[in-house]
């Protein structure tokens, strides 16, 4: 299927995703995330953004239980059917999430079993709001469009922000701008490989060429330049350190200022 994203030219950006680039993701949320056929999913994502295949064809391959939501954008609709639905699986951006907490204590979340909180930057306050679920498991989580959906995770346990490790299927790189290695603790620009990386640009071969590359290190497959900057820390995990262009995200939708300018 074609996934459409926005474009620093004005023109979209359509992401060719093939059946085994979801097949792969749709893994993880058994094998990392622990979603099983006795959970029930809550459908609060609008179809127009990509990670609400997670709630959609997850539910539905699993054999979980969905609950749609027509009024997603009213915070007080949310919090009461989460609660009269028995919602266990749940996913936010963090502005979505602060927008509910403006109107509705963090332990209205309390019986959800699975919170997925990603698509934008956490802030030390949200970390510290999420942490007050003794018995959620809060992951962070990060991927672009590109890749499918989430391509890394974080089980929040602790005081540090970081973006964790790479979901089965995905490994997760940083580079130098002559395309090196760059050693853990350094930064440089996040690059993606493994099942979730998908074919490419429709109909843009160049932009697919410069985004879409193989390095010298992945002999015969292919990587994903993210053109996020980021570190690996000595202890393995993805730390996001801001972007290598102007590109921002607002309620997790890419917004290149380009366009606005």
């Amino acid at each position: 299927y074609v996934a459409y994203t926005s474009g620093s030219t004005g023109r979209p950006k359509g992401v060719m995703i093939e059946h085994r680039n979801v097949i792969n993701y749709l893994n993880n949320c058994v094998s990392t995330f622990g979603v099983t056929p006795q959970d029930t999913v809550y459908g609060l994502t609008a179809v127009t953004f990509d990670i609400s295949v997670m709630e959609l064809e997850c539910s539905l391959l699993i054999g979980a239980r969905l609950v749609l939501e027509r009024e997603f954008l009213d915070m007080d609709v949310v919090a009461s059917r989460i609660r009269a639905e028995g919602v266990t699986v749940l996913q936010m951006t963090p502005s979505r999430l602060h927008t509910f907490l403006e109107r509705n204590s963090i332990l209205t979340l309390s019986d959800v079993r699975i919170l997925l909180v990603g698509g934008e930057a956490l802030s030390p306050t949200l970390l510290a709001e999420l942490r007050r679920l003794e018995t959620t498991r809060v992951f962070h989580v990060y991927g672009p469009t590109e890749t499918t959906i989430w391509s890394s995770a974080d089980l929040i346990r602790g005081d540090a922000i970081s973006l964790g490790q790479p979901l089965e299927g995905e490994e997760i790189f940083v580079i130098s701008k002559d395309s090196a290695l760059m050693p853990r603790g350094l930064p440089g620009e996040i690059c993606i490989a493994g099942d979730g990386v998908g074919r490419g640009y429709l109909n843009q071969p160049e932009l697919t060429a410069k985004h879409f590359v193989s390095f010298p290190f992945l002999p015969g497959r292919r990587a994903y330049r993210t053109g996020d900057v980021g570190q690996i820390t000595m202890g393995d995990h993805l730390k996001f350190l801001g972007r290598s262009d102007a590109q921002v995200k607002i309620q997790g939708v890419r917004v290149e200022t380009a366009e606005i300018e």
